[in-house]
């Protein structure tokens, strides 16, 4: 079964964030070659493409009730 996957989100300009217009893609890093045929014909018509983020994620071998996670930058998670 093939699990490859790509994400699209547009920023229409009407929503108040800060990048209006703005298509973003997302697949994991292992895809990219998948999906070149469409990010190429894409690419032909963006003024610029920009690193939006990388994310990690850590498999702990611990049950949850022995894990404690909490924010260094004060923001929390709903």
């Amino acid at each position: 079964m093939d699990d490859a996957y790509l994400y699209l989100r547009y920023q229409p300009w009407w929503q108040k964030k800060s990048r209006k217009y703005t298509l973003q893609i997302e697949t994991h890093l292992d895809y990219l070659v998948k999906f070149r045929t469409l990010l190429d014909a894409l690419y032909g018509h963006f003024q610029e493409v920009y690193f939006n983020r990388c994310e990690l994620a850590y498999d702990f071998p611990f049950p949850m009730g022995n894990v404690f996670l909490a924010s260094n930058t004060g923001r929390g998670g709903t």
